[in-house]
C-alpha cells in the first residue's frame, strides 16, 4: 500500500503540475497555449476519488495488521496529497475559453462537463433517475442536467467553499434559460423523446407510439381533455414536415415541460445542495419559469407522481421527492 500511494502521488503531482501551468497560461492570456490531454484532467479528478478509499484501507491495515507507525503516517500523508485545489478556477477559465481542444481534438470543457455529470448524478442517484436518457428527458432537460452538474462541480470541487448564494443564482439562471427554450421553442429536436417514453410516463393515446417504433415524439396538449393545460399530455410523432413553428408553439404542452423537465430537475438539485434555504427559494424557481402559482405547480407534480406510481409505469421520482 505504501508503494501504491507513492506511485499515485507521483502521477498526481505530474498531472497537477501540467494543469497548473495551463491555468497560469490562460490567466496570463498567452498565445499558442499547449492544452493538456482531456484524459489527464479525468485522471486527476479520479485520483481524488481514490483518496477516501486509500484512507479507509490504511486505517484498516493499522487496526488489524499493526502496520509500522512511520510507514502508516507516510501513507496517510500520501493519500492527503491526492488533492488539487484549482478545480473551480479551471472550470471558470474553460467556460471563458470554450473552444480549447487537446491534441486529439477533444474539447476540454465538454469532457469536464461529462465528468461532472457522472460524479454529481451518482450523488443524486436516489432522486434523479436515468439522467440525460432520452426516454425520460428531452434535450432541454438533458442539457440543463449537465449544466447544473457543472455548476455544482464549480462549487463543491473547490476546497475553499464559495457562498451558497452564488450556487443559488446559478441554479435560477440555468432554470430560466431552459424555461425560455420551452416557452419560445427554437428547436423541435430539443423537445423530443424517444419512442420508449411510453414506458416512463403516463400518456393519453400512447398506443400511437407502437405504430411508429423508430420515431421520436413531442408531448402535446390532449385533444380529449377539457382543460388540456392541466391534463396528461399526448404524444405526437415527429415528422419534419408535420409542424410549422406556429403549430408547435400552440400544440406543445408547455406546462408539463416546465414542471417535469425544468422545475422538477432544478428542485432535485436545490434540495440536495441548498437544502437549508431551498423551501423558500422554490417559489423563486416557479416564478422564473413562468409558473408563479406555487400551489398549482406542487399539486401538478404530485398528481403526476401518483399517476406514475399507481399505473405500473416506472416512477422516476425517487424516494427523496415526497417528504
Amino acid at each position: 500500500i505504501h508503494a501504491l500511494t507513492e506511485l499515485l502521488v507521483d502521477i498526481n503531482e505530474n498531472i497537477a503540475e501540467r494543469l497548473s501551468r495551463f491555468i497560469q497560461d490562460l490567466c496570463e492570456e498567452r498565445q499558442n497555449i499547449e492544452a493538456p490531454d482531456a484524459s489527464q484532467i479525468v485522471a486527476l479528478r479520479r485520483l481524488h476519488w481514490l483518496k477516501p478509499v486509500l484512507s479507509r484501507k490504511i486505517d484498516f491495515m493499522m487496526e488489524h495488521f499493526g502496520c509500522i507507525d512511520p510507514i502508516a503516517r507516510q501513507c496517510h500523508e500520501n493519500a492527503r496529497k491526492l488533492e488539487w485545489s484549482s478545480w473551480a478556477l479551471l472550470i471558470e477559465l474553460l467556460e471563458k475559453n470554450q473552444n480549447i481542444v487537446d491534441r486529439k481534438g477533444c474539447n476540454l470543457l465538454e469532457k469536464l462537463r461529462v465528468e461532472a455529470t457522472e460524479e454529481t448524478c451518482y450523488e443524486l442517484q436516489t432522486s434523479l433517475l436515468f439522467p440525460c436518457n432520452e426516454d425520460t428527458w428531452c434535450g432541454v432537460a438533458a442539457d440543463l442536467i449537465q449544466d447544473l452538474c457543472l455548476a455544482v462541480a464549480k462549487y463543491s470541487w473547490s476546497y475553499v467553499k464559495d457562498s451558497n448564494a452564488n450556487l443559488f443564482v446559478a441554479f435560477l439562471r440555468l432554470a430560466g434559460d431552459a424555461a425560455d427554450e420551452i416557452v419560445i421553442p427554437r428547436s423541435l429536436e430539443k423537445l423530443t423523446f424517444s419512442n420508449h417514453c411510453r414506458n416512463r410516463y403516463q400518456l393519453n393515446n400512447h398506443d400511437i407510439l407502437e405504430q411508429w417504433p423508430q420515431k421520436k415524439c413531442i408531448f402535446a396538449y390532449s385533444s380529449s381533455s377539457a382543460t388540456p393545460e392541466k391534463g396528461i399530455p399526448e404524444p405526437v410523432v415527429v415528422n419534419e414536415l408535420m409542424f410549422a413553428k406556429k403549430d408547435l408553439n400552440q400544440k406543445l404542452h408547455k406546462e408539463w415541460y416546465l414542471c417535469r423537465q425544468v422545475i422538477f430537475v432544478v428542485n432535485i438539485f436545490g434540495e440536495k445542495y441548498l437544502r437549508h434555504m431551498w423551501p423558500h427559494d422554490f417559489r423563486s424557481l416557479c416564478n422564473i419559469c413562468g409558473l408563479p402559482c406555487l400551489g398549482t405547480v406542487d399539486a401538478y407534480l404530485r398528481q403526476e407522481m401518483r399517476r406514475d406510481g399507481g399505473t405500473g409505469v416506472h416512477p422516476f421520482y425517487g424516494a427523496d421527492f415526497d417528504k
